[in-house]
């Protein structure tokens, strides 16, 4: 601000200027408000005469108007008001409220969680996926959380074939007879339906399970293990002709396998035709086979129930370490090593005996047939163990896999799997091995 001069007394020009007040936000307080005339003359250089009257008073006017100009300032600055500071800001966040604030707080950084390191398939539990991704499969069952190893490491059933297997020297004319008499060239998937027909279910029994006498039902003998089953409550047979179910009772040690079963609810009473009994520290031969260490195993014509169906929990854990067991649409009127009995489906010569073993031959690449992940460990599977010829189908060649809706799991291979899911894989891409041969 310039003051006033009078022109007659060519009164010198003097500015005044005033020292700046600085405000601390933080602690809203003001410091050194000032009022500091620079240039203007030393109290004895000045006039001695009075001068005008509005000279004394202006200088206090001028201070009262900085003073309130000051106060302004001071009541519109935010006091450490975050809604002030965070106007118009697009990253400012809410304040965190703690019990007891410190005011000399400074504010931390939180680290930014570490990335999770790349699963690998193992037996522990893993989060649930979408059921419409295949490479991730949805959590196994609570009951329990893993499937034992059915008879141990050197059993038949576990023992993967060397590449130099020794071949049936009728193979390629066997695998043209199967071409010829089956429905569509691949296996199909039983049970991947919406209804899970034509899988097998699976269920895994305790001391926590009522114990049942399963009733024959028909002539075929029945094992006397049959007498005290434990079956878990709620558990439903394959809703098809088979009525297939299988039952592993982990702390006796067995695992059951039932045909044409039935529950009574009435009656709380189970019933089957004939039935199946292998002992799981076995190696997995039926009594009547040569080298069975077991005599109570029995049933199925030698075919033990772990065999029967390709498992959820194999799939999501990446890996099928056992032969399976597969369902043609007629087999011949003999049988051959593992197996002690036949259907007699017909007397062509080429017609695979049961009990005969084929496998994907060694030198197809999988890798190149643009399988699905589950599809992928099924066919890893055929290829190193194989599959045993053991049952009739009357129609396509069929490999079943477990029935999750039959368990009440609701239908878990939407997505995963399907009844063609093999396709890529020809009939005429495996080879039979030489018939009664034990590697």
């Amino acid at each position: 601000m310039v003051l006033p001069r009078r022109a007659a007394q060519n009164e010198t020009k003097s500015s005044y200027a005033f020292s700046a007040v600085r405000t601390d936000r933080c602690s809203n307080s003001n410091e050194g408000v000032g009022l500091a005339p620079q240039g203007y003359p030393p109290p004895s250089q000045a006039r001695k005469e009075p001068g005008p009257v509005w000279r004394r008073w202006a200088l206090p006017l001028l201070a009262l108007i900085q003073i309130i100009a000051i106060a302004a300032v001071v009541s519109a600055a935010p006091k450490n008001d975050h809604k002030a500071r965070c106007k118009g800001s697009p990253t400012c966040s809410k304040p965190a409220h703690s019990p007891s604030p410190s005011p000399t707080s400074v504010p931390t950084h939180s680290p930014s969680p570490s990335p999770s390191p790349t699963s690998v398939p193992t037996r522990s539990p893993s989060p649930s996926p979408s059921a419409s991704d295949p490479t991730q499969l949805p959590p196994p069952p609570s009951p329990p959380a893993l499937e034992p190893l059915a008879f141990g490491s050197t059993s038949y059933w576990n023992t993967a074939l060397p590449a130099d297997a020794p071949l049936d020297p009728d193979s390629t004319a066997m695998i043209a007879w199967l071409q010829g008499d089956n429905v569509g060239n691949y296996i199909r998937l039983g049970g991947t339906g919406s209804n899970g027909l034509w899988g097998n279910p699976v269920y895994w029994s305790s001391d926590r399970d009522p114990t049942y006498h399963v009733i024959n039902t028909c002539r075929f003998a029945q094992p006397p293990e049959f007498a005290q089953i434990r079956i878990p409550k709620g558990a439903a047979s394959d809703a098809t002709s088979d009525s297939a179910m299988t039952v592993y009772d982990t702390q006796k040690g067995i695992v059951y396998g039932l045909w044409k079963a039935s529950y009574d609810a009435a009656l709380d009473r189970w019933s089957a035709c004939g039935g199946a009994v292998y002992y799981l520290n076995s190696n997995g031969l039926d009594h009547e086979a040569v080298g069975s260490d077991e005599p109570r195993n029995n049933g199925h014509r030698g075919l033990p129930p772990s065999t029967y169906a390709v498992l959820f929990n194999d799939i999501r854990h990446g890996a099928i370490n056992h032969v399976l067991k597969i369902s043609v649409n007629t087999t011949g009127c003999a049988f051959v090593f593992p197996m002690v009995g036949d259907e007699c489906g017909t007397t062509a010569a080429l017609a695979p005996p049961e009990g005969t073993r084929v496998r994907i031959k060694p030198s197809v690449d999988l890798s190149r047939l643009g399988l699905s992940p589950a599809a992928m460990v099924i066919a890893r599977a055929l290829q190193r163990y194989g599959a045993v010829i053991g049952d009739q189908s009357g129609g396509p060649a069929t490999l079943k896999v477990e029935n999750t809706t039959a368990e009440g799991r609701g239908q878990l291979w939407t997505g995963i799997l399907n009844a063609d899911s093999l396709h890529a894989i020809p009939l005429d891409a495996f080879e039979v091995i030489r018939p009664g041969w034990r590697p």
